[in-house]
């Protein structure tokens, strides 16, 4: 069963099996649900991370 929320892995997975596609390591810690927006006809994923030895940010991912 797939972990979610609050670690440092974002992964994608198929809708239909749950199998991992993708996954990349965030450098901290998710601190928020993703979101999806489209600009310019490309797709992005934004979340957003941070910890007690990293400043919070946004982490924007391009989708193909």
């Amino acid at each position: 069963m797939p972990r979610f929320g609050g670690g440092k892995m974002f992964r994608a997975y198929d809708k239909d099996t749950g199998d991992v596609l993708w996954e990349l390591e965030l450098p901290a810690g998710t601190s928020g649900a993703p979101m999806t927006y489209m600009a310019e006809g490309q797709q992005y994923i934004v979340v957003g991370v941070g910890d007690t030895d990293r400043p919070a940010e946004f982490i924007a991912l391009g989708l193909r």
